[in-house]
């Protein structure tokens, strides 16, 4: 399935596969603009969350974000009383059962005409996001979380079924207090004695063992990913002249 996980400044959607990790990002990985080559999951960031600011632009095209209030949010936003267009001030207005916020403070402005237009936009930037993770052309089940998955339409476009879990708000908290532990042997090795199997076999124990040293039941642990890069020495013999 797809993994959509909105806060109040982006979306972040990665794919989880069937043995239920993530897929890694297949050549590199790039944090904060730096390009890194750790093994980093594979996940599409785009300017969507619940405190992005809606603006209608000179043309008449509405646009979300990528710009937000972030933190900001419960003082700058409509619904709290501030002055700023936010997607919550958005969603709110279209959901009038809503306990965010003073709905009554989104009412008393004109953002009721460009409604639809938000709904719109949020499916179109969604959809597109999804169907760059998407490994094939098929539907996908997507499992919406993060404080702002409130802001995302029940039924989107490539999607088997879109699924709001209860909680989700706080799907990143349950994550990181349920985390699995973990074992990481990142090591060279000689294969002038051992074929790479048995060396592989034994920097297996070795990281199952490290896992258990970090805190992890022994039953419970399994090798997920192993990696193995050949290296090739060149060694040259000089020879000096007295």
């Amino acid at each position: 399935m797809v993994v959509v996980d909105i806060g109040g400044t982006t979306t972040d959607v990665g794919l989880l596969l069937a043995n239920g990790f993530p897929r890694q990002a297949a050549a590199f990985s790039e944090i904060s603009g730096v390009r890194t080559n750790f093994s980093y999951p594979d996940v599409r960031s785009i300017g969507l969350g619940g405190g992005s600011i809606v603006r209608r632009q000179d043309d008449g095209g509405l646009t979300i974000g990528p710009d937000s209030l972030g933190y900001q949010l419960p003082q700058k936003a409509i619904v709290f009383g501030g002055d700023v267009a936010t997607a919550t001030d958005y969603t709110v207005l279209g959901e009038p059962k809503s306990d965010i916020g003073d709905r009554s403070l989104i009412l008393k402005t004109d953002l009721e005409k460009n409604l639809s237009d938000f709904k719109a936009v949020v499916k179109k930037m969604l959809e597109r996001a999804i169907d760059a993770m998407k490994t094939s052309a098929g539907d996908i089940p997507v499992l919406l979380v993060g404080g702002g998955a409130i802001i995302a339409p029940d039924e989107l476009s490539g999607a088997s079924k879109v699924v709001k879990p209860e909680w989700s708000g706080v799907a990143n908290a349950i994550g990181a207090a349920t985390a699995r532990v973990s074992g990481i042997i990142d090591t060279i090795e000689s294969t002038e004695t051992k074929i790479p199997a048995q060396v592989m076999e034994e920097i297996s124990k070795r990281a199952i063992q490290k896992a258990i040293e970090n805190g992890a039941k022994a039953e419970t642990v399994q090798v997920v990913e192993t990696d193995h890069l050949p290296l090739q020495v060149s060694i040259e013999l000089l020879e000096y002249q007295r």
